[in-house]
Formats: C-alpha cells, sequence, structure tokens
C-alpha cells in the first residue's frame, strides 16, 4: 500500500499495535530466559515509526500464511525512501518475537543477513524506489509431533502489490523460479514438510532481463520413467549431431551441431524461442525475438552445446520476455510468467506446476509430482490425432532411429509408442497463442 504522510503515521502505528501482542510474548519469554538488551519496547518502536515516517511514497504487501488446521502468521515486505537494504539493520526492520514455547505453529519472517535478533524479520522495507529487488522469505511448520508436514498457504493483496513501481513481483523458489506472478495472483499453496524451513525469493524488477543467460527445466513425458529420462536415443547412437529443427513447421536456420553428443545424459535436440511481449497471451509467433537449438539431460536441465553451460542470447527486450520449448513429436510450452532473474541467470522450470504453464492443465500433463511436455504429435503440427498416428506412427512401426513416430524416444516405432503415449494424449493441441 502507498500512503501520505499522516496515512503513514496512523498506519504505522496500527501496524506496529497489531505487533504488540506479538513483542508481548516475545519479552516475557526473553526475561524469563535470558535478558536482550537490545530489545526495543512499543513505545520505542511507535517513536521510531514517526520520527521515520518518509515524506515520499511508501508502498507493503502483508503475506498471510495459514494451514488447514487453523495455524497462521504473517510476515511484511515493501519499500521505503530512507529504508536501506541489508546490514545495519534500519528503524523499518522489525524483528520476529521468538516462536511460542510448544507446538504446533506456523512461522514467516524474512533475512536480511542482518544479525540477531533481526535475522528474523516480521517488517522487512528495502530501499525504494530502485530498479531491481530480492526479498528473502522463509516458512517454517512445528508439528506437535515434530514429524508430520502440511499444506501450507500464502496469501496477498493484489491491489497492495500493484501500488508499487516494479514493472514484475514474483514469487520464486530460492533458485529464482517463478512460482506465482503477485501482480495477478493473490494465494500460493505448498507442502510444508515439519521442522525444515521453507526458502522463498520475491523478486521484483523494473525491467526484463538483457542478454539473459537462462537456466531452463522441462521434462518429456515420452522417455519419462517415473524418475528420470531415458537416454536410449543417444546410448544407441541414434542422435544428430546438428540440429533437427530445420523443416517445417520450425524452419530454423541455425547451425548448431557438435562433433559428438557432449554428454551420456543427453536425451535429445530442443528448441528453444524468446518472445517479448507484455503478457503471455499476447506472445504470439510475431513477438519471437530469438531462438537457439539446445540438448535437453535426462534430469531435464537444459543446456548448450557443451552439454554444461546454460543457454543464453543477446537480446534487448521491449516488454517481457516469455519461452517456449519446441520438441519434434512433444506439444510445445510456453511459459506462463515472465523470466526473472536472481544473481545473473534467468530461471524457469516447467516441471513445478501448471500455473507456470501457459494453459494450465491443458498445456501439460502431470506424473507423479512433475507436470511433463505431452507427447504424440508425429507431425508437428500442434495437435494429437489420427494422423499422427495413420501417417506417421503407422508408416514407421517395426523400424528404428532418430524417426518421429518414436514417441518414447527409445529409438523403436512400437506398439508401446501408441498405446502409451499417442492414446494417452489424444484429442490434445498445444496451447501456444
Amino acid at each position: 500500500m502507498k500512503h501520505t504522510h499522516r496515512e503513514q503515521k496512523h498506519h504505522r502505528t496500527v501496524r506496529c499495535h497489531s505487533v504488540s501482542l506479538l513483542l508481548v510474548g516475545g519479552l516475557i519469554l526473553l526475561l524469563v530466559g535470558a535478558s536482550y538488551s537490545g530489545a526495543l519496547t512499543q513505545k520505542t518502536l511507535d517513536d521510531a515509526w514517526v520520527q521515520k515516517a518518509p515524506r515520499d511514497e511508501v508502498w507493503d504487501v502483508e503475506l498471510f500464511v495459514s494451514q488447514p488446521g487453523g495455524k497462521t502468521d504473517y510476515a511484511i515486505f515493501g519499500g521505503a525512501p530512507d529504508a536501506t537494504d541489508g546490514p545495519p539493520a534500519d528503524i523499518w526492520d522489525m524483528f520476529k518475537p521468538p516462536a511460542p514455547p510448544l507446538p504446533p505453529y506456523l512461522r514467516a519472517w524474512f533475512d536480511d543477513n542482518i544479525p540477531a535478533p533481526y535475522n528474523y524479520l516480521i517488517v522487512d522495507y528495502r530501499h525504494h524506489p530502485d530498479v531491481y529487488k530480492v526479498w528473502n522469505l522463509s516458512v517454517q511448520w512445528t508439528p506437535s509431533d515434530y514429524v508430520t508436514p502440511t499444506p501450507v498457504t500464502i496469501t496477498w493483496q493484489t491491489s497492495e502489490v500493484n501500488t508499487c513501481d516494479y514493472t514484475t513481483v514474483m514469487l520464486c523458489t530460492k533458485h529464482g523460479m517463478p512460482l506465482a506472478n503477485m501482480r495477478l495472483e493473490n494465494t500460493y499453496t505448498f507442502t510444508c514438510p515439519a521442522l525444515t524451513p521453507q526458502q522463498f525469493k520475491i523478486i521484483a524488477s523494473m525491467a526484463a532481463p538483457s542478454n539473459p543467460v537462462v537456466d531452463l527445466t522441462v521434462v518429456l513425458q515420452g522417455p519419462y520413467n517415473g524418475a528420470t529420462m531415458k537416454t536410449l536415443l543417444n546410448s544407441n547412437g541414434h542422435l544428430p549431431l546438428q540440429q533437427p529443427y530445420s523443416s517445417a513447421p520450425w524452419l530454423y536456420t541455425g547451425a548448431e551441431q557438435v562433433p559428438s553428443i557432449p554428454s551420456a545424459d543427453v536425451v535429445d535436440w530442443v528448441l528453444v524461442e524468446l518472445r517479448d511481449a507484455t503478457t503471455a497471451s499476447q506472445a504470439t509467433t510475431a513477438t519471437r525475438v530469438a531462438r537457439q537449438a539446445a540438448f535437453l539431460l535426462k534430469n531435464g536441465t537444459v543446456v548448450g552445446l557443451d552439454g554444461i553451460s546454460h543457454v543464453s542470447f543477446t537480446v534487448t527486450p521491449v516488454h517481457q520476455l516469455f519461452v517456449v520449448i519446441w520438441h519434434r513429436n512433444h506439444l510445445a510450452v510456453l511459459s506462463n510468467y515472465p523470466l526473472t532473474h536472481l544473481y545473473g541467470v534467468s530461471g524457469y522450470d516447467f516441471s513445478l506446476s501448471h500455473r507456470g504453464v501457459y494453459g494450465g492443465t491443458n498445456a501439460e500433463k502431470q506424473i507423479g509430482s512433475l507436470w511433463v511436455m505431452a507427447g504424440g504429435d508425429g507431425n508437428a503440427d500442434g495437435q494429437v490425432n489420427n494422423a499422427d498416428k495413420n501417417d506417421v506412427w503407422r508408416l514407421q512401426a517395426g523400424t528404428s532411429g532418430y524417426l518421429a513416430g518414436d514417441f518414447t524416444l527409445d529409438g523403436q516405432v512400437n506398439n508401446q509408442d501408441k498405446n502409451d503415449v499417442w492414446v494417452s494424449n489424444a484429442g490434445w493441441s498445444s496451447q501456444l497463442p
């Protein structure tokens, strides 16, 4: 939320009083166990808020965390002109009171690399305005038996997020993989294990990353065995040494080729495409700004021709960058969220959730805990239908090699391709706009 000076004073006082019960409980525990000379009194907090209330704009977002048993907590992040990033602590940083003496309880906090007691922040403001910021969020569940996990939901108000000046505000994994667009979505649910803090990043940016180094993860249904992807095309010598996307419908003219397949973990070639658009729904073929052929490893990682490096592009976007992954006989997928960047790398994992794929459950299939690209599109026309079975699979049945009808990518075209892949996806189509 943004506030005028008068609103700030009232807002900060209300905010501090809403935390006062927690602070009193924390002080009682501190007095019983040990004294902390730096603990702030409520009056000190109230006075400090008023003294430091900026005369310019301030914004903040409250995150509410909850679980089915009724345990809740909250934490607040935001920006202020006189706030600082990291140590030393400033008056905008409010440390979190100690945990309750007995479980079960749920806790959420921010970490700004500030020494105790500010290593657990219930309120974390960063300097604003700026072009890029990262907040470090942790959520911890402590059940009565110290073992049982629980679903946890993080909720926020998009109206609060949209008062800030950042073009994108993304809830991400600790590695920077987008989980939710906080400007458009207001909730994220995950399974929280007992005792182990689950770490997230909130990444806010004014502009899309230029010349991005992209850390991509995607899984193909055909070769996936429930744990990893099979590399039989590789081990049986069927993989070509030159990128296979020069023909229709891709008509990619890139010259990617290798003297030999760089790793035994390579599953197949994929084609990575960047589109420059405001939203995923507007990321049509006309917005394409770059393409590159790359290798897909058995763990889902997309790598360059050396079999190790992330894929990098030379492009300066006007809007936001969205990613398309093409495969020669699986339905292409488009990222639902724009690329963000963390420590110079833009990460995106298409296997984490259907929310991260444009078209959701109509765009990818769930196998176990992973979301995978649907196979069976033998003629690569964006649809899985009888033409793929009759004009591709049936004509190639009984043969071996690097073939479009080999939906399982084992080097053989047989009934397994039809029954295990094509049948399960008949009627599906790509959700690319």
